[in-house]
Parts: C-alpha cells; sequence; structure tokens
C-alpha cells in the first residue's frame, strides 16, 4: 500500500523518499491541499506498468478491428455490390497497386 504524503513532506524530504523508493520498493502518494497529484514508484515498476497499458490498448484495438471487419463483411458497402467488387478483389488490387510502386521506387 503506498504512503500518502504531503507535496511539502516530498519538497523537504524528496532525496530521502528516492532511496525508499530505490531501495526498498516503496510507493507514494503525493497530495497538494488534500487531493492527490502524483505517484512516485520505482523505474522497473513504471516499466511494467507502460508495458501493460500498451498491452491492453493493442487487444482493445484488435477487438475494435475485428468488430470492424465483421460488420463490414456482413454489410458491403452499396457500391461495392454495384460494380461487383468484393473486399478481396479490392485488396488484391491495393496490393498490386502496392508492389507496383516498390518494385518502381527500388529501380
Amino acid at each position: 500500500m503506498p504512503t500518502v504524503i504531503s507535496a511539502v513532506d516530498f519538497h523537504r524530504k524528496a532525496g530521502d523518499l528516492l532511496a525508499r523508493i530505490r531501495y526498498r520498493d516503496e510507493r507514494f502518494i503525493i497530495k497538494r491541499r488534500g487531493q492527490p497529484v502524483a505517484v512516485l514508484l520505482g523505474f522497473e515498476e513504471y516499466r511494467r506498468l507502460e508495458k501493460l497499458t500498451a498491452a491492453r490498448r493493442a487487444a482493445e484495438r484488435a477487438r475494435h478491428f475485428a468488430a470492424f471487419e465483421s460488420a463490414l463483411e456482413a454489410t458491403p458497402p452499396p457500391e461495392m455490390d454495384s460494380v461487383g467488387l468484393s473486399g478481396e478483389d479490392i485488396q488484391a488490387e491495393v496490393d498490386a497497386v502496392r508492389e507496383a510502386h516498390y518494385a518502381q521506387s527500388r529501380s
């Protein structure tokens, strides 16, 4: 459980608090005027939290993208039906144009 300290105490004892974070793995919540404004934690714990956050965001994006793809496949835009193109046809055309552009840029 993090220790709650005031901003004034943080200002006065910053060196000691940093040592406690580094050597004892302590965490602190800093309050100003009774409201939490910051958290102090060790760098490795911060990196772990960043990785977890990135993984959660990536999973959420993947879920949204899968839902979008499912909705698109279930109800293709009318213009695709009217010209007789499927999503696969369009993707094949996009891939061909990209490959041609890539081949041209290599020469």
